[in-house]
């Protein structure tokens, strides 16, 4: 691969470090590869990782999960509780099928705000467990009790349940 550097002559053209006129320059190498493109499902299907059958499987399953899941429309403001299959679609729907935020929430009757927090959090911390319980522990109130206290409570309740 060489590396061809160009500059103005001062007359309107752009010449090489020889003189030639970058004009007639030819690239040697493709820069952008511009293949047939493929669906996501045919990728996979190349990819030894992820098997098709059972990835069809589960498109069929996840399909079913979402339309059992009960479509409540919400009115006013309120604080939702979402069931643990409608987190497990969501998370099929924008991680597996890599659809965006708010379809996948629709798809799931969860709040699009609510979904767009989950997807961003999801790609910033991949770790992140969806299923468990969001607290704000930026405004609680401190505890009463002091560890030792905690470690004393827990230890009976082991002993002694």
């Amino acid at each position: 691969m060489s590396n061809n550097f160009f500059y103005k002559d001062g007359q309107g053209r752009i010449l090489d470090e020889q003189g030639n006129n970058a004009v007639g320059w030819e690239e040697e190498v493709d820069p952008y590869n511009l293949g047939t493109l493929l669906t996501l499902s045919h990728y996979r299907a190349f990819q030894n990782r992820f098997p098709t059958e059972d990835i069809e499987e589960l498109d069929v399953q996840m399909e079913e999960l979402a339309e059992e899941l009960p479509q409540v429309e919400t009115s006013g403001k309120k604080y939702n509780m979402y069931s643990n299959s409608q987190k497990s679609v969501f998370y099929y729907f924008n991680r597996i099928k890599l659809c965006k935020a708010a379809p996948s929430g629709r798809k799931t009757n969860i709040e699009p705000r609510a979904a767009q927090i989950w997807a961003k959090r999801l790609g910033e911390d991949p770790s992140w467990n969806i299923y468990e319980k969001q607290t704000n522990n930026a405004n609680r109130k401190p505890s009463q009790l002091q560890q030792e206290h905690k470690q004393h409570h827990l230890k009976s309740f082991d002993n002694y349940p």
